[in-house]
């Protein structure tokens, strides 16, 4: 599979919220760089991609870049915390998985609704 289809797969299985598919494209040994820590493997991945899943109003894909096995997806989301955050993830593929993903946004707001609803 193209990496520009992968990059796309996996951004529409986050749109849709579809734990299985996002799963099915992850190496076990998936590694995760966000603004919230560095996780590895594939429970780490699922488990943050859950707690977005939980915020997530909708995604709107603005532009996917690719160069060779990397790509980078800029999109836009509209989640509880935030109604208008533009996010960046700069994916990395080998052997049509998913090995790493850094995520690129303002975590200020995100952090500051997580520890709202920790407190209620």
């Amino acid at each position: 599979m193209e990496t520009m289809d992968l990059a796309k797969q996996y951004f529409s299985s986050m749109r849709d919220k579809n734990i299985e598919q996002l799963k099915q494209l992850a190496n076990s040994d998936v590694r995760v760089k966000s603004p919230l820590g560095e996780l590895i493997g594939l429970d780490a991945f699922v488990k943050f991609q859950n707690g977005f899943f939980k915020m997530i109003n909708s995604l709107t894909l603005n532009h996917v870049f690719v160069d060779g096995t990397t790509a980078a997806i800029f999109y836009t989301a509209n989640t509880k915390p935030v109604a208008k955050s533009d996010m960046v993830e700069l994916l990395q593929f080998k052997n049509n998985q998913l090995i790493s993903t850094t995520v690129i946004y303002d975590g200020t707001p995100f952090a500051e609704y997580v520890k709202s609803i920790q407190q209620s």
